[in-house]
């Protein structure tokens, strides 16, 4: 049986596009800058997604923002590593000096477009923010979730 594909997903040097998008990725809102997130497991009782999720994610409009509020978004010690679709991401909006502007949980997130780094590490290009449901026909959310759930249990 194959295993989940996880790895560390790390931001651009850049720093990771952030994008409010609908549910067929196409931006719909505003679109900021990461350069820190942090991780969970996926809660008991919800099969949606992958099995690791993204927990919190510190967004600004500029990446001198965004490092300045790294530490709102500290390594959480239960698990390395996050898949490609989450449920439930809080998002922590900061200004230039990383001081929190707001506070939100976004219901459907997802990381549609990454590469390898190395063995277990890769570089997350951009990642989606969406109040609903991802469409698998216009977005690669299907092929994605595919990739967390061993075979045969498709």
């Amino acid at each position: 049986m194959a295993r989940e594909r996880l790895f560390d997903y790390q931001p651009l040097p850049d720093g990771t596009p952030v994008k409010e998008v609908n549910r067929d990725g196409e931006v719909t809102g505003r679109v900021f800058v990461s350069s820190a997130w942090n991780t969970r497991e996926r809660p008991a009782g919800r099969a949606d997604g992958c099995d690791k999720w993204l927990n919190r994610i510190v967004v600004s409009e500029t990446l001198d923002g965004a490092n300045n509020g790294k530490a709102l978004a500290a390594p959480t010690g239960t698990i390395a590593s996050s898949s490609p679709s989450s449920r439930d991401v809080y998002i922590i909006h900061v200004d230039e000096d990383g001081s929190v502007i707001e506070e939100f949980t976004v219901p459907y997130v997802l990381v549609p477009k990454s590469a390898p780094v190395s063995a277990g590490l890769e570089t997350a290009f951009e990642i989606w923010l969406s109040g609903e449901p991802f469409n698998p026909a216009t977005t690669p959310v299907a092929e994605l979730e595919r990739t967390c759930v061993p075979f045969g249990q498709l």
